[in-house]
């Protein structure tokens, strides 16, 4: 597989509103997409996973690193060509009603991206929104119905034949089946699973729900606190997680009766003042053995030593890690 999307050092920080301090939500996160490949993105809520989603799409801007397409720094790209990126990577949210716009017919939701995009005229236009109702399972009756009219399944459908008009390489999920019923996630996922056989997409989810993750997924990666902690095969992941951060989250999971004992403390610390060292130590049951090591240097994302094996950033697995 080809690269498609390379995020180098990535910060996105946030002022606290009314008051001086500042928040990294992103914190020089560095992370390779390849063409094709399906991603999770997990972590507890706050960790930053839908501020990197949005980053990746424009919707909030990035005060250092880069965002590269084929190699592209797309901060660098003239109007004209970031139009031309902005096609292939499409998001779809997390709540498929306040994502629509309720003014707008089926017919509206899915031209729009089209007349912005300069794509087509009138009749080539309906042509490929009635074949996107088919292809998202959505009858072409449907087509002068507003999203008000849809059940929440069905919203969600609508919101991924908006992603697809474009017709994307990359299709950034958010949360996509969290606000629906457990029975229409199932057909959302089933959807999504041919989607992506069919058109040859790459998928990036964002999601706590490792049930998801090993179901759609061949990668994964670990935010803390805005920091990635651990990169790996979904295989991998499962198998044998390196971060104790990722072993926690795998025993929750579960439902491992060990899952508490893998965190010290119920308590994550605030955004804005977080522990120096690696910002995890303090929940860390496996800090004590390093010493003072874990609240004094930060440890950086770093590749085992065998050949492809998978990243973490934890003082645990140093002498394994690539040099």
């Amino acid at each position: 597989m080809s690269s498609l999307l390379e995020l180098v050092d990535l910060t996105v920080a946030y002022r606290e509103r009314g008051g001086p301090r500042k928040l990294r939500a992103v914190d020089g996160v560095s992370l390779v997409f390849e063409s094709g490949s399906a991603t999770a993105l997990v972590g507890e809520s706050g960790s930053g996973k839908s501020t990197l989603a949005r980053a990746l799409v424009g919707l909030v801007e990035h005060q250092s690193g880069s965002i590269r397409v084929d190699g592209r720094d797309v901060a660098k790209l003239s109007s004209r060509e970031l139009l031309a990126v902005r096609r292939r990577i499409q998001i779809v949210f997390q709540d498929p009603f306040g994502s629509l716009d309720p003014r707008l017919s089926v017919e509206e939701v899915l031209a729009e991206p089209l007349a912005i995009h300069k794509i087509g005229d009138a009749r080539s236009r309906r042509a490929r929104i009635f074949a996107l109702l088919e292809a998202v399972g959505l009858s072409t009756q449907d087509f002068g119905r507003y999203p008000h009219e849809f059940s929440g399944g069905q919203r969600q459908r609508l919101a991924i034949a908006r992603a697809l008009a474009l017709e994307p390489e990359l299709l950034i999920l958010d949360e996509p089946t969290s606000a629906l019923d457990v029975s229409v996630q199932a057909q959302i996922l089933n959807l999504l699973a041919s989607l992506r056989e069919r058109f040859g997409l790459a998928y990036l989810f964002i999601t706590h729900d490792l049930a998801l993750v090993r179901q759609m997924c061949e990668r994964v990666a670990v935010m803390y606190f805005g920091r990635v902690v651990e990169e790996s095969s979904v295989e991998d992941f499962f198998r044998a997680p390196l971060h104790p951060y990722s072993r926690a989250l795998v025993a929750l999971a579960r439902r491992s009766p060990e899952a508490r004992s893998l965190l010290v403390g119920a308590d994550a610390p605030s955004p804005f003042a977080l522990p120096s060292g690696c910002t995890f130590h303090p929940r860390c049951p496996q800090a004590p053995e390093l010493g003072p090591r874990c609240g004094d240097e930060r440890p950086t994302l770093a590749r085992l030593v065998r050949e492809r094996g998978p990243s973490v950033a934890c003082h645990l697995h140093d002498a394994e890690r690539a040099r």
